[in-house]
């Protein structure tokens, strides 16, 4: 928080962001006085939000996982991490990998949540910066719209095929609830506030529209959304009905 409140600062001299700065150093000191007990690799962890400005800086042109990959960095060593302090370094790795994937959806759906207000105020957004210049500030094709679409789905349907592998003794379903069902929520309302920036000129494609029609998921029946099925490992139907 005192890292972002920071930025906040030194980017465009935020008068809320150094109230909110001089209310909650106390929180941020004793945190990082936590984080240091824990152990936990904090130094290195600033280094990766240090990086992200430097993958900010020359980003264009770059794809989902290039501009993502601090967060992805971050996420995993924080994860991963739990597992030491569970006492279940069998889990560390497994972690691991799903926080690198966390790390890279919640970067992108603060990005499909933030498009059209970054792109006023002339600030990054990690998917129009994937974009070349001329296109960036523009109204998204429907190309872009199902590439972003299948890269979020590839995240989540990593994150549930590597829970499969937590030695998980207590909350077992608890834990899968949220990162199955509270993800893929999370994921749906991403994309719908997305598809508000998708071109209208191809009426044979309403994205918006895509995301909210329901259907059975022709694997297990289930009544989905779209290309979503939290019930049988989040399958992206090519086939649409």
């Amino acid at each position: 928080m005192g890292e972002k409140l920071a930025d906040n600062i030194q980017d465009d001299n935020s008068k809320i962001a150094k109230i909110l700065k001089s209310l909650t150093q106390k929180q941020i000191d004793r945190a990082t006085e936590i984080l240091e007990e824990l152990k936990f690799p904090l130094s290195q962890a600033l280094d990766l939000r240090h990086q992200q400005k430097s993958v900010e800086a020359k980003a264009r042109g770059h794809n989902f996982a290039e501009v993502t990959e601090p967060s992805a960095q971050a996420v995993a060593m924080l994860l991963s991490h739990t597992a030491i302090l569970a006492n279940r370094p069998e889990n560390a790795v497994t972690l691991g990998h799903i926080g690198q994937n966390m790390g890279r959806l919640i970067t992108l759906l603060d990005a499909c949540w933030d498009y059209q207000k970054d792109n006023s105020k002339n600030k990054f957004n990690a998917l129009a910066s994937t974009l070349p210049q001329n296109l960036s500030t523009s109204p998204i094709s429907p190309y872009f719209y199902d590439s972003v679409e299948n890269f979020l789905l590839m995240q989540l349907q990593e994150i549930r095929q590597q829970t499969a592998n937590l030695v998980l003794y207590y909350h077992k379903s608890t834990v899968e609830n949220i990162l199955f069902m509270g993800l893929y929520d999370s994921v749906r309302l991403a994309l719908n506030k997305l598809a508000k920036n998708v071109m209208v000129e191809q009426p044979h494609h309403d994205s918006q529209n895509d995301s909210q029609n329901l259907r059975l998921c022709p694997h297990c029946n289930t009544l989905i959304s779209s290309r979503f099925c939290p019930n049988c490992g989040i399958n992206v139907i090519k086939n649409k009905q």
